[in-house]
C-alpha cells in the first residue's frame, strides 16, 4: 500500500531503489526522495492523496530507520527531517486548518 500511493505520486524508480538489497541503492533512494520532496508541489496533489502519501512516506522511513545499515539509517533519518521542513513550509501556504489538524495526526 505504501508503495503503490507513492509510486502513483512520485514514480517508480526511486521506490524500486527503496526495497532494494543493495543497501547503497537504498541509502541513494533515500536521499533522492528528500531532494524530490524539495522540490516537490505539494498544491498539485488532493488533500486526500497528500495523505496517503505522508503515511506512505513515514512508513518508508520507519523501514530505513530499522535497516541494518547505517549509512540507510542516516538517509531515512533526513529524509524525515525533509519530510517534516517540507511539509511544514508547503501545507501552511496551501490550508493554515490542514496544516493544524490532519497533519497534526502525523507528528503524535
Amino acid at each position: 500500500m505504501a508503495a503503490e500511493t507513492l509510486v502513483k505520486i512520485l514514480g517508480p524508480n526511486l521506490i524500486t531503489q527503496v526495497y532494494s538489497k543493495n543497501w547503497q541503492a537504498r541509502s541513494k533512494a533515500y536521499n533522492d526522495l528528500s531532494n524530490s520532496l524539495k522540490k516537490f508541489k505539494f498544491d498539485k496533489v488532493p488533500k486526500n492523496d497528500l495523505q496517503d502519501m505522508f503515511i506512505a512516506l513515514f512508513s518508508l522511513i520507519n523501514m530505513g530507520i530499522a535497516d541494518k545499515n547505517k549509512d540507510v539509517n542516516v538517509e531515512a533519518i533526513g529524509l524525515f527531517l525533509t519530510v517534516i521542513d517540507e511539509s511544514f513550509k508547503n501545507l501552511s501556504k496551501l490550508d493554515s486548518k490542514f496544516h493544524k489538524t490532519e497533519f497534526g495526526l502525523f507528528i503524535t
